[in-house]
């Protein structure tokens, strides 16, 4: 008999070898060796004595291997936590660099914690269930726990294309509560570019005029931008301070310049003598920190006596200034940069025809005609 120690790992404990050889009241030779993971080396020799027991009294049957070997080949299987890993650096070079973040730290603080040790290949709806009550008794929003799962789906459907698994299960998402849109109203948006500092009322302006998303915006080089066919290039981002050679989507997309947003890059061209290659560069010619940004358009919402808002809100008022001004939801969502089109249905409740067809309700209530037609029907 012996127990021989092989490796130790952070989370799994420490693997031994367990060789037990014995023969059983039939005389019959029975041999045992499995490298199984113990906490202690004490525990793993109590494990060697038990199977040694179980030969000697003729108790270790054929049924007592296989459930030994099933044990065996799930301790040793790939478990939530180490393919965790894999995963992450799949979302760093696939996705954009916000969501890679954003599913790390779900891993690290949600879904680790309470399936993280479990085998890869013995995940199942009820785990998922488990996770989704746990997340949510912690007193997070509905919304938020079904971020959770969505990491964690995502994880297991990575594991189904690499054929770690063969297939994954589904779980049911909470209900959540829409959010409305927030975005800039005429008199909110005029007292906005009323602000003094012509650079930062040309930056408002810029975007509220083309939905570019914060980082694109402080990221836009004058390269991208096109006087003569007015629009600009949108193909660099900003993430925590850092400038990034892709958008969010990881596509490059044009956007058409309106007019007076066309005025307020020529004027802030004219302006511009620092040889920076940013068109809204700091101080020092360099890319805006978010810091900067967020501390100086709260300075300037309350300036004007509104509450606060982030630059967010100018994205979604160029969403919904557009889809009042009757842009097909197809190209808003190219100019935009939506991933899919229900994102950008979003404002879908801004469009004009809506206006016009509940208006036609009044004009069908004043025709005699429609009012014939109900009488009949309510005779009837």
């Amino acid at each position: 008999m012996s127990v021989t120690f092989l490796k130790k790992e952070k989370g799994r404990g420490m693997q031994f070898e367990v060789h037990v050889k014995r023969h059983d009241p039939n005389n019959d030779r029975k041999e045992y060796r499995r490298r199984l993971w113990f906490q202690t080396e004490a525990e793993a020799k109590r494990h060697e004595r038990r199977v040694e027991q179980s030969i000697l009294s003729g108790e270790f049957t054929k049924a007592d291997q296989r459930r030994v070997r099933e044990k065996q080949e799930s301790e040793e299987a790939e478990t939530v936590r180490e393919f965790s890993k894999r995963f992450i650096k799949y979302c760093e070079v696939e996705k954009a660099e916000s969501t890679a973040s954003g599913r790390e730290g779900h891993l690290r603080n949600h879904i680790l914690p309470i399936i993280g040790t479990l085998p890869l290949v013995g995940v199942n709806t009820e785990h998922l269930e488990e996770l989704k009550h746990e997340v949510k008794s912690k007193g997070l929003q509905n919304n938020t726990v079904n971020r959770v799962l969505e990491t964690a789906m995502a994880m297991l459907s990575y594991a189904e294309y690499l054929k770690k698994i063969s297939s994954f299960p589904s779980v049911k998402k909470l209900d959540e509560e829409e959010k409305p849109i927030e975005w800039l109203r005429p008199l909110q948006l005029q007292a906005l570019l009323s602000a003094d500092d012509e650079v930062w009322r040309r930056m408002m302006l810029l975007d509220a005029r083309t939905g570019l998303r914060r980082g694109e915006l402080r990221s836009l080089h004058w390269a991208s931008v096109d006087f003569v066919t007015q629009q600009i290039l949108v193909q660099h981002n900003a993430w925590r301070d850092r400038l990034k050679t892709v958008t969010k989507g990881k596509q490059k997309r044009y956007v058409p310049l309106s007019a007076e947003a066309v005025r307020a890059l020529k004027e802030q061209k004219a302006v511009s003598f620092m040889r920076s290659k940013f068109v809204f560069p700091n101080s020092e010619g360099g890319l805006l920190t978010d810091a900067e940004m967020y501390q100086t358009l709260h300075f300037l919402c309350r300036k004007a006596g509104i509450r606060e808002y982030g630059w967010h809100a100018f994205r979604h008022t160029f969403g919904a200034h557009s889809t009042m001004a009757n842009v097909h939801p197809r190209l808003l969502q190219k100019w935009m940069g939506h991933s899919s089109l229900k994102m950008t249905e979003r404002y879908a409740h801004l469009a004009p025809e809506q206006d016009e067809a509940i208006n036609r309700l009044d004009e069908l209530q004043d025709q005699e005609q429609y009012r014939s037609n109900v009488d009949e029907a309510i005779a009837k």
